[in-house]
């Protein structure tokens, strides 16, 4: 049987008498020993549980303010990129602006780069010194008070970054509690790597010079640094290699001087801006031999046993005085070239053209060659008394510019003719022509720049006219010399380039066929329009001296 609790059995022993037997199987109740055990326990675990919240409280607001710390940092960055300038405050940001202890964070940018373009201004930079190590050029500096809302970093330069818990005043005098300050700072070379064009030189290239002529003074062009007021930049200088003998560099970039030896020169050169940063260049600079060069196209002619009408020889470049000579052929008989002088004289003796080769040697010996002729006309032919008109000419090209090594055609006519008519210089079938009102020949193959000078004469008087063949190059190297920076198209290409530099480029020439434009824009867009332009043909006529080099405005360089 089973009571509630309680379960007991029926007996009986060996007399037959019955008994019952009964067990209580309630559990047994803790003893007050016991009780006490649990309760110590249970407190041990109260005490231990309550011990740790606090720590860990505390690191998740710590972990919190770092966060966020390093989120305004980076939104500070963010805003710079976009706008070339620092935030002045923090409420400029769409950003949280306290820490996980409801501190508000102290924002602390460099003087000067709230207002103006980082890129290119000079700040009055902050200094920290970060646990010994030394900090320079600091652009912005934020942080959080910490735990102990006390500023211990600093609110100016030096700013200072401690160990954590070091004992470290408060900047209030409030205190000297242990250091736990939660500091981001950026330098602005770091945050103009982010955001800012690499300061850089941006001058292309320079001007061709010709020794012993002064050359062309070029300033050197940098820029995206922080220049000086008014803009420039410090200490240019020739790093490697070395400009040609008689040239100069300034510390302000300006390349002058008058070369003394011709040739091909590489270079590099080197500037800093206001605040040091470095940049720099290859140059290549080239400066054409000042050789001599006839400038004689034509002679006059003469008549048998008549004094010879004098002409003196004429050259340029090179370095005076000049010596003359004939170098092959001959001069017509009874006349010679004074070598001192280079003039012709005399009285010729025989009709007909003499052709021959003048060479002048300068005072350096360096010489040029031409070929001229002198036409003879016979006795009686060179002067009035027939009772007529003296002959008059008129002599044309056709066509007048022609490439490198190709021949034209001569057309002329003789008005008051017949006459004796000659050509100077001589080649092909332009030779001289006798009792002729007119006709045509073909030159030779040329090379350069030819002035045909075509003199005709009869009893009645003489007359001369002329025509010139221009010789193309293949393609033409173009400098700017309009005073000052502007955008060109050049084969398609838009170039902006400085007042003396070259507009062409090894791989874009001005071609034949092709023209030229500059427009009034100076940034590289060839905006609003083409202002004035050269063409293959102007560039053609302006090169006198056939060296393939002429200016955007049309002369000889």
């Amino acid at each position: 049987m089973i009571f509630d609790k309680i379960h007991c059995k029926a007996n009986t022993d060996k007399a037959n008498t019955l008994f019952v037997k009964c067990q209580d199987l309630t559990p047994p109740g803790f003893t007050l020993v016991e009780l006490a055990i649990v309760l110590v326990i249970v407190g041990l675990l109260i005490g231990m549980g309550a011990s740790l919240i606090g720590p860990l409280t505390r690191r998740a607001k710590l972990n919190e303010t770092r966060n966020t710390v390093k989120e305004v940092y980076e939104t500070i960055s963010g805003f710079a990129t976009a706008n070339k300038r620092l935030p002045a405050l923090l409420t400029d940001l769409s950003a949280k602006t306290r820490d996980s202890y409801n501190n508000i964070l102290l924002y602390y940018p460099a003087p000067g780069l709230t207002a103006s373009n980082l890129c290119t201004t000079q700040g009055t930079y902050l200094t920290l010194n970060d646990m010994g190590s030394n900090k320079t050029n600091v652009a912005f500096v934020i942080l959080s008070q910490g735990e102990n809302r006390c500023n211990q970093t600093g609110t100016g330069s030096p700013f200072a970054i401690a160990d954590t818990d070091v004992s470290t005043a408060c900047t209030d005098g409030s205190g000297s509690p242990g250091y736990d300050d939660i500091v981001m700072y950026m330098d602005i070379n770091t945050l103009r790597q982010q955001m800012c064009n690499p300061f850089r030189i941006v001058t292309d290239s320079l001007p061709t010079g010709t020794e012993e002529l002064a050359y062309p003074s070029t300033t050197l062009d940098a820029t995206d640094g922080t220049p000086q007021i008014p803009p420039s930049y410090n200490t240019w200088a020739v790093s490697s290699g070395a400009l040609p003998a008689g040239l100069t560099l300034s510390n302000l970039g300006v390349i002058s001087g008058t070369p003394t030896a011709g040739g091909s020169f590489g270079f590099t050169v080197s500037v800093s801006d206001l605040e040091g940063r470095p940049a720099t260049k290859n140059f290549s600079l080239t400066i054409n031999p000042n050789d001599p060069r006839i400038t004689t196209e034509f002679l006059n002619y003469g008549t048998v046993n008549e004094a010879y009408p004098s002409a003196t020889l004429s050259a340029t470049g090179g370095r005076s005085p000049y010596t003359w000579a004939v170098t092959s052929g001959s001069l017509p008989a009874g006349l010679a070239l004074n070598a001192g002088t280079g003039e012709i004289s005399g009285t010729p003796t025989t009709a007909g053209t003499s052709s021959f080769t003048v060479r002048v040697t300068d005072a350096g010996s360096r010489t040029a060659s031409k070929t001229l002729s002198i036409a003879i006309n016979p006795a009686g032919t060179g002067g009035g008394g027939g009772g007529g008109s003296a002959p008059t000419c008129s002599v044309s090209a056709n066509p007048d510019i022609i490439p490198s090594g190709g021949t034209t055609t001569l057309n002329f006519s003789i008005s008051n003719g017949p006459a004796f008519a000659s050509f100077s210089p001589q080649n092909g079938t332009c030779t001289t022509f006798s009792g002729s009102t007119g006709d045509s020949c073909t030159t030779g193959a040329l090379s350069s720049r030819t002035t045909y000078v075509l003199s005709v004469s009869n009893a009645d008087g003489s007359g001369s006219c002329s025509t010139t063949v221009f010789v193309g190059r293949t393609a033409y190297r173009v400098w700017n010399n309009t005073g000052s920076r502007r955008d060109f198209i050049v084969d398609g290409t838009c170039r902006r380039i400085n007042n003396g530099g070259e507009i062409t480029t090894a791989a874009l020439r001005l071609n034949s066929g092709e023209t030229m434009y500059r427009y009034s824009t100076n940034n590289g867009t060839c905006g609003g329009g083409a202002q004035a332009q050269l063409s293959y043909n102007s560039a053609v006529s302006a090169d006198s001296d056939n060296d393939g080099l002429v200016n955007f405005t049309g002369t000889d360089r």
